[in-house]
């Protein structure tokens, strides 16, 4: 008898409908992935606050104007206060337009950062790697 493995479960912050349901549909075709999909901060905050994820996908810039980066920084933040399920969970930033300035205040904080267009394999190849190995190690 074997065993069915569990499904690995991916959030995915994206508001662009077309690129969200690409990304869906990339990652739940043949994979073992089910993806859960916010299409704001509010939303992808709620979300990380009540499940635990196996890894994270953030759109940078999102239509309300703001960047992930208040999102990223509360996922990576440790309290004694409050629970943080996500805090070892690996990110991956997606953009189309990120400078210097941006990728040196955030890259301790994300795992990978991948620039629009990618290649489906690109982000395919990210999360395995992720999901199988965890969060890698990083020092300042």
């Amino acid at each position: 008898m074997t065993l069915a493995l569990k499904k690995q479960t991916i959030l995915l912050v994206e508001d662009d409908p077309s690129l969200k349901e690409t990304v869906v549909e990339l990652l739940e075709g043949d994979s073992d992935y089910k993806v859960i999909t916010a299409g704001s901060l509010p939303e992808a905050n709620t979300k990380v606050q009540n499940q635990k994820f196996s890894c994270i996908i953030l759109d940078w810039h999102l239509r309300e104007g703001q960047t992930s980066e208040k999102l990223i920084r509360t996922i990576r933040q440790k309290s004694k206060t409050v629970k943080n399920m996500n805090f070892d969970t690996p990110i991956i930033i997606l953009s189309g337009a990120l400078n210097t300035v941006i990728i040196n205040k955030i890259i301790l904080l994300v795992d990978s950062i991948l620039v629009k267009p990618f290649q489906p394999e690109q982000l395919i190849n990210q999360i395995d790697q992720f999901v199988k190995n965890g969060r890698p190690k990083k020092s300042a």
